[in-house]
């Protein structure tokens, strides 16, 4: 397999395939921490659908990026309006550049150096240079945003669907992130949810009043409803008394 054809995973750094990928990101700017919100929901390593195992980022209308990552049962999505992003991709986020983005306040950024990510502090010094090619092979396109975020007309406060509480810890770690970075209260991790249409087989939708710029959505659990409201050793002993 040579450097122009496809790879099941990065290109190689170097290879006349990687530079032309890498070097229409020469311009990429972005915040640091707006990376690190979304990363809780980028796919694991065993994942096979090896184009989820990053984070995509795209140019937003109006100006900034948006910035995405799923796992395939979640979505985090943020609107980071300070960024520079001329054309969408899917980058690779290692240990070390993702631990970069978590610290260090929200003055830090995520630029391209040498065709390589790394993370800069407020005075333009690399805390971290992540190794290798970062762009994912964008051959499948990655899950569009606008068509997994319901339309706000269908959404109605509250949760009706059954939903993995693992991926409502996913929505925790961004919270964690972003009371790091922006030094803000508790009152961050207030999480409102949002069913579509009172559809229990449909997706719920995740704000957070303190992040605006932030949603989530998760897909629910397949599963019969609870038999009763309460337990019945509540009911009988209600009865008892």
């Amino acid at each position: 397999m040579n450097a122009r054809e496809k790879t099941p995973d990065q290109l190689p750094i170097g290879s006349d395939a990687a530079t032309s990928d890498v070097a229409v990101h020469a311009k990429l700017e972005l915040s640091a921490w707006c990376c690190a919100i979304v990363a809780p929901f980028i796919a694991k390593m065993g994942e096979a659908r090896y184009y989820l195992r990053g984070i995509n980022v795209s140019p937003a209308p109006g100006g900034g990026a948006i910035i995405c990552a799923t796992n395939g049962h979640a979505m985090g999505i943020y609107h980071d309006k300070n960024a520079v992003c001329e054309v969408a991709a899917t980058f690779k986020f290692d240990s070390g550049t993702l631990a970069a983005c978590a610290v260090g306040g929200a003055e830090r950024l995520v630029v391209m150096r040498n065709n390589r990510l790394a993370v800069i502090d407020q005075h333009g010094v690399e805390v971290y240079i992540q190794p290798g090619s970062p762009v994912i092979d964008g051959s499948i396109p990655y899950p569009s945003y606008e068509r997994v975020i319901p339309r706000a007309e269908r959404l109605q406060r509250g949760m009706v669907a059954a939903v993995n509480g693992t991926l409502i810890g996913l929505v925790t770690q961004s919270t964690n992130v972003a009371e790091r970075a922006l030094r803000r209260s508790v009152y961050m991790r207030a999480i409102e949810f949002y069913n579509v249409e009172g559809d229990r087989n449909a997706c719920t939708v995740a704000r957070i009043a303190d992040l605006p710029d932030f949603i989530a959505v998760l897909m629910p659990m397949r599963v019969d409803p609870v038999s009763s409201l309460l337990p019945e050793w509540l009911n009988a002993a209600r009865s008892a008394a």
